[in-house]
């Protein structure tokens, strides 16, 4: 059963919580009828671009490799904190970013992080984002631009839609999961 803005408040999943859809010439954020809109916190994460000699390999082209990432994050890219309220995101540039709100969901509950349409109609997509069952921690977004256009990011303004469904409980919850208790941090991609 997929939970509504009453059943969304009383589950105190969210930390901190804003009990109302705020949009006051802000891309909304905060409690919607079905859903909770998360705000873009301004932490970032960028990989290199295909200019750098830092992340080349034998034939001069970059490869990434998803179980390194973590281990050699200066190989691949950078963190950055962004100081203004908006940020340019590149014609097709990809960023991780993470939410402001903290999430605690119990073992009975699952979630999906959505693109919020206001970015979609301007080519920006967040891709589908599971938050497991037991899963708790602040949200790595993943964020890719897929015009041939720059595209203003706001920050501490709505960039997702949480989506939160209650099931049986799991045989399997996420437990001590390799992406659990994510820090105030942007979580790069590794194996445990």
């Amino acid at each position: 059963m997929m939970f509504n803005d009453r059943q969304i408040e009383e589950a105190d999943l969210i930390r901190p919580f804003i009990g109302r859809k705020v949009s006051d010439g802000s891309i909304s954020y905060g409690l919607s009828s079905a859903g909770y809109d998360v705000r873009l916190a301004p932490r970032f994460y960028q990989y290199f671009g295909y200019n750098d000699s830092r992340s080349f390999d034998n034939d001069g082209e970059i490869v990434i490799d998803p179980k390194d990432v973590a281990k050699n994050p200066g190989r691949y890219g950078y963190y950055f904190d962004c100081v203004e309220d908006r940020l340019i995101i590149p014609p097709r540039g990809f960023l991780l970013g993470r939410t402001i709100e903290r999430f605690e969901l119990p073992e009975n509950v699952i979630a999906d992080a959505i693109s919020k349409s206001t970015y979609v109609r301007v080519g920006v997509f967040c891709p589908i984002t599971p938050l497991e069952p037991g899963w708790q921690g602040y949200l790595t977004l993943e964020i890719a631009n897929l015009l041939d256009r720059s595209v203003f990011l706001y920050i501490n303004e709505g960039i997702a839609q949480v989506r939160f469904t209650k099931i049986e409980q799991p045989d399997n919850a996420y437990g001590d999961g390799k992406y659990q208790n994510q820090k105030k941090d942007v979580v790069l991609p590794y194996v445990k």
